[in-house]
């Protein structure tokens, strides 16, 4: 198999996209994950787990239209809902997710993560198990951009309400992107493998990545002239 293996920085501190907070965790779960949209080489913003979207004429009202017969990783149909439900959970103050406030753009949403609104008030709705409609509290030219942000990642249900806040642990957690986990041995590596399920896995070249957490830069430039590590991540 075809092997990646990156250098990166720190141990993250979670694996849930709506909880993390650092590039650390956004390396891993970006691989793992994909919102609505997504981004090129260039990073330009391209249909990710949608197809296309439209507007309404005031602006206020987008619609997603996903691709068909997408599947989490393993093999459970992923749909609309499932963006509905991350949503929610994102913004319901018992999350505490501490990047929620990202998505106030969306109608509610600040009201929902405030406790001021319940979470089935907030304005992403699954009209179909193929589309999902966002009202937005004004227009919003940037929301494609902002939908590729782990905040707006896709929440499998089934899995999340059989293992509550232990979902994003290898053996429970599913993803939906072009790689799902399978190991993670604290302050070691964490282990993900190509996601057969994946929509465009076909296109998808490297087999395994793992990501190790080194903190020392020095440590890091070692390992890779020893050649054993491919690449490091840092953000400074």
């Amino acid at each position: 198999p075809m092997v990646l293996k990156r250098g990166n920085e720190a141990e993250p501190e979670t694996l849930d996209p709506l909880l993390a907070t650092t590039t650390v965790e956004n390396n891993i779960v970006g691989d793992m994950f994909m919102g609505l949209t997504t981004e090129d080489v260039n990073s330009h913003v391209i249909p990710g787990m949608a197809e296309g979207w439209s507007t309404s004429a005031d602006g206020l009202v987008w619609t997603f239209r996903l691709r068909e017969n997408l599947k989490w990783s393993d093999g459970v149909p992923l749909k609309a809902s499932d963006f509905v439900y991350g949503f929610r959970h994102l913004l319901d103050p018992k999350t505490a997710a501490r990047y929620a406030s990202i998505e106030y753009v969306i109608k509610n949403a600040e009201a929902v993560n405030t406790g001021k609104m319940p979470p089935d008030q907030l304005g992403v709705r699954a009209p179909d198990d193929r589309t999902v409609e966002i009202t937005l509290e004004g227009p919003t030219p940037f929301l494609p951009g902002l939908m590729k942000h782990y905040t707006a990642f896709p929440m499998p249900e089934h899995v999340h309400k059989k293992y509550g806040a232990a979902w994003a642990r290898p053996g429970a957690m599913v993803s939906n992107g072009p790689y799902m986990l399978t190991e993670w041995a604290p302050h070691d590596h964490v282990k993900l493998v190509k996601n057969p399920y994946f929509y465009d896995a076909g296109n998808v070249r490297v087999d395994e990545v793992y990501f190790y957490p080194i903190e020392n830069e020095s440590t890091a430039l070692t390992m890779f002239r020893a050649g054993n590590i491919d690449a490091n991540l840092t953000t400074r």
